[in-house]
């Protein structure tokens, strides 16, 4: 309601806009982003408000003109290694590439991410290497396959609350065929790890939720597909 009031008696106050954004970012992420163009209209157009315009924008599926403002936003943002708003940005244009199945560009961006801004960053070692699993040329691609296998262990590691890593290591594993794909230890421990879904954090999104279950119903479609497959009379 102050805020409200702020941008009533002023509608060129920025800071009301944003701070009518973010009140409204988790449950109603339309009208958050039309407070954010208020915004931006009247404001600078910082490294922050170009990157949450990027997160409003995908998560209100619009991945192709949120790849353009986190593109933007990467440009305005600090760069090196540590940089909140690079990494924010960066991330922010990888998912939006990926969202858009342009796995080779988001690769790149990914590659420069954990070699510039965040080494070791185990959300974008995930993200790089379910990029290089779908990248793959076929039962000959071996070497980036185990790449891809590698990083995405790291982040499952990390992260053991957030199923999708969980879920894409099974998937690379299948994949990889042979006992990655017949040994219960393996492909078929992610994905009964990956079934047991996502523990969601305060303040997570329709979105999140949303890709939370969707992560779950794929784990259990690949249970049946291993148990259909490979365990038959088991």
């Amino acid at each position: 309601r102050f805020a409200q009031e702020k941008v009533k008696r002023d509608p060129n106050c920025a800071a009301g806009w944003d701070q009518l954004c973010l009140c409204f970012c988790h449950r109603d992420p339309e009208k958050s982003l039309r407070c954010l163009e208020k915004s931006l209209g009247c404001g600078d157009r910082t490294a922050l408000r170009l990157c949450l315009r990027g997160m409003l924008l995908r998560a209100s599926g619009r991945p192709e003109r949120a790849a353009e403002a986190a593109e933007e936003a990467s440009r305005e943002a600090p760069q090196g290694n540590g940089g909140g708003f690079a990494l924010l940005s960066s991330r922010c244009l990888s998912l939006s590439l990926m969202d858009l199945g342009e796995w080779g560009r988001a690769a790149e961006v990914l590659r420069d991410v954990l070699k510039s801004v965040a080494p070791g960053n185990p959300r974008s070692e995930s993200d790089l290497g379910w990029c290089l699993h779908k990248m793959r040329r076929g039962d000959g691609d071996g070497k980036r396959v185990e790449e891809a296998m590698a990083m995405i262990e790291r982040a499952a590691a990390a992260l053991p609350g957030e199923a999708k890593h969980a879920y894409r290591l099974g998937r690379a594993m299948w994949h990889r065929g042979g006992r990655h794909r017949e040994d219960r230890s393996l492909a078929y421990a992610w994905f009964l790890r990956a079934a047991s879904g996502t523990a969601l954090a305060a303040g997570a999104t329709s979105k999140d939720a949303d890709e939370a279950l969707e992560v779950q119903s794929k784990a259990f479609r690949s249970l049946g597909e291993w148990y259909l497959r490979v365990a038959r009379d088991e």
